[in-house]
């Protein structure tokens, strides 16, 4: 059955209901997979209601015959992605994705890496409505080759909205949500030793951007690295600004599940 593409959107932060009556009513999309970026709302209720919502999302993705898959956020439980309950993994349309798993859609190679900071943690409960291990993962060794599209929840340090520090962050938060952004750049620039990525997605900022930045790994000195890195920020650009270019990767930016929109973006 030949498929409909990929389509990548941003937080849904709990609104399951919503997403499928777009993905399925409004929309009608059929034969395709959907990915949400993180901020899925995995771990504010308790686990039967994932359960029930789960049964209910598989009814309806394989009616049309559709693949959801998860990307951990920081509004999520990370027990839920990195551990998965049994309960949760016999769903054949619906999937907690892992921190660094590769999805192989469409021939696609897709890492998908999730977390980030709660810059709002100083209102939210501790194991309740933020959790420990919310940030990314640092990784080890790289082995992923052939990479073109990488999915993140937030954004490496170089891509739009600009790093700043919040004027209620202390220095512990404000060092981990800079390390964050840190991570996910040094992410791109190791991937470029084996891969040239022609897109990377991102959620988290409730916001659209879209930046491009060369994939070819000689393209950048040290220096080059160390400004990236420390937070130069590349320009933004009209989407409609964008063309195919095999040397670039086009990061792109997207907004949250709201009042019954979404803003997504379609793979062939």
């Amino acid at each position: 059955m030949k498929s409909n593409g990929i389509y990548i959107t941003g937080d849904i932060h709990g609104e399951f209901l919503p997403l499928m009556f777009i993905i399925n009513q409004r929309e009608k999309l059929k034969n395709c997979s959907v990915i949400v970026a993180g901020d899925i709302g995995m771990g504010f209720y308790k686990p039967g209601y994932y359960l029930d919502t789960f049964k209910d999302m598989e009814k309806r993705l394989s009616k049309n015959n559709i693949q959801l898959y998860l990307v951990r956020g920081n509004h999520d439980n990370p027990f839920y992605f990195n551990v998965t309950p049994d309960n949760l993994k016999n769903f054949p349309h619906v999937h907690l994705v892992h921190d660094y798993e590769v999805l192989h859609i469409d021939n696609h190679n897709i890492l998908c890496v999730g977390g980030a900071s709660s810059v709002d943690k100083i209102y939210r409960i501790a194991g309740e409505t933020w959790w420990e291990g919310e940030n990314i993962i640092p990784y080890d060794k790289l082995v992923c080759k052939n990479i073109d599209v990488v999915i993140t929840h937030c954004a490496p340090m170089f891509c739009p909205p600009k790093y700043e520090r919040i004027s209620w962050m202390d220095d512990e938060l404000d060092e981990k949500s800079r390390a964050d952004r840190v991570l996910l750049g040094k992410l791109y620039f190791d991937l470029l030793k084996k891969s040239k990525p022609k897109y990377w997605f991102y959620g988290h900022y409730h916001a659209h951007h879209v930046s491009e930045l060369s994939n070819k790994e000689e393209s950048f000195s040290d220096i080059d690295k160390s400004l990236l890195l420390g937070g130069h920020t590349i320009v933004s650009i009209d989407p409609d600004e964008l063309v195919e270019d095999k040397n670039t990767c086009k990061f792109i930016g997207l907004d949250m599940l709201i009042y019954n929109s979404w803003d997504k973006y379609k793979l062939e």
